[in-house]
């Protein structure tokens, strides 16, 4: 005799609520290592108005400047404080 086992799973398309989706903590650091100048990581870590404000001023290479150290930053902040703040 065979058992069937019945799993419940979500439909296709469900996101719970609450749900964040996880960020990579190499990724957010390449891309303002290698596009900080127009504020693409601020964008990937979810805030908008910064980002917004790094194309507004790029043409200053602040935001450049900006991105650099940020990047660094993010490589070598470890896994935990990467995750507890950016989720």
């Amino acid at each position: 005799m065979q058992q069937v086992i019945i799993q419940n799973t979500p439909a296709p398309g469900y996101v719970p609520i609450g749900y964040r989706p996880h960020k990579e903590k190499v990724t957010a650091g390449l891309l303002a290592l290698l596009l900080g100048g127009l504020g693409i990581q601020h964008f990937y870590l979810g805030n908008t108005a910064a980002g917004i404000l790094s194309i507004l001023f790029c043409w200053t290479y602040i935001p450049a400047l900006v991105g650099l150290i940020q990047g660094v930053v993010l490589l070598y902040m470890n896994e935990q404080d990467f995750h507890a703040r950016y989720g």
